[in-house]
């Protein structure tokens, strides 16, 4: 039996200021751990990020690329107990494993799905104290991940102080019945809405292989390194960074729509040229809060406007779909 489903139904996704104490089971994420003598020199020619640099106090966000620069994946890339791991969602998982022993076949290295961690955010009003209660320690600013027991904990401040706990059914159960009918109980769109506000990129199956990482905000996050050396797609990108080329970015829009769009639709704006609906860029991500508000992540157009009007590509007269831009991440 799955705990979490009897006790709660999902909750519309609330954002971080106004977010109650919250344990959030997440489905759309996976783990793949590389192990073996050469996964330090095999990642680093891999990932946009510099391997080297990494420690045990610490994991990096960074981007996985095709031979054209365009991201495949964003993932989170930390020590494990035993090798480095890599969380990026799940839908694109087994994509990224393929290509990637495709480049692994003369590295002493394997590369693996691990089926069995659970992944479950806890955040809101009074995250830290309450896990202290549960873990003799826990990560923060100087300390990004810590391993306790049977538990590898990230820390996240951004929107607001978070935890992503990656553990077993064991301690999933326990926590579950531990904090029924006391905490709030979510899902992935809670998490989502979280990464939203912080900026992080959502990159699904429909939005891989899409966008440059530039594209996506990601070098905000100190997750591309444009001197380390050869990576897949390394040509391409430091000549885009370095010629200031950036037709695109990232996006947060919000408004009052009839449904929540899918990753990978299109947007359109009004051109006040010719009154006409032109293409403006990408959804990656949609969540639904209360009163009918929808927050949308997107790549589009570098040269839109603040508050400019959107609505969702071929949208009927009747249906049509408006959305305000705002808070466009740079």
């Amino acid at each position: 039996m799955i705990l979490e489903k009897k006790y709660f139904t999902p909750q519309i996704s609330t954002l971080s200021h106004n977010l109650p104490l919250t344990l959030i089971f997440l489905k759309e994420w996976s783990l793949i751990k590389f192990t073996g003598t050469d996964i330090l020199q095999y990642l680093q020619g891999q990932l946009t990020c510099n391997i080297n640099n990494l420690t045990k106090n610490f994991y990096n966000l960074t981007a996985y690329c095709n031979p054209k620069g365009k991201l495949i994946s964003s993932m989170y890339i930390f020590y494990l107990k035993t090798g480095i791991g890599c969380i990026q969602r799940l839908s694109i998982c087994h994509k990224q494993v393929t290509l990637m022993k495709k480049y692994a076949i003369f590295s002493k290295i394997n590369i693996i799905i691990d089926n069995e961690t659970i992944f479950l955010g806890f955040a809101g009003q009074g995250a830290r104290s309450t896990l202290n209660l549960l873990f003799d320690k826990l990560p923060n600013e100087k300390k990004k991940i810590i391993y306790y027991k049977d538990s590898t904990i990230l820390h996240f401040n951004l929107p607001k102080e978070r935890f992503l706990i990656l553990t077993n059914k064991k301690i999933k159960d326990s926590l579950t019945k531990k904090f029924k009918n006391k905490i709030n109980f979510s899902y992935d769109n809670q998490w989502n809405i979280l990464d939203i506000e912080a900026g992080y990129p959502i990159i699904d199956s429909n939005t891989s292989e899409l966008f440059l990482p530039q594209e996506t905000n990601i070098q905000n996050f100190n997750a591309i390194s444009f001197n380390k050396g050869c990576y897949i797609g390394q040509e391409i990108i430091t000549r885009m960074q370095f010629k200031g080329i950036h037709k695109r970015k990232l996006y947060l829009l919000f408004g009052k729509i009839s449904r929540v769009p899918l990753s990978g639709e299109k947007l359109e704006y009004k051109k006040n040229t010719n009154n006409h609906w032109t293409i403006a860029g990408t959804i990656l991500s949609a969540c639904a809060l209360n009163q009918g508000t929808v927050w949308i992540q997107a790549i589009l157009n570098s040269s839109l406007k603040k508050n400019t009007i959107f609505r969702l590509h071929n949208s009927k007269k009747d249906n049509q779909i408006t959305i305000h831009s705002s808070c466009m991440q740079n």
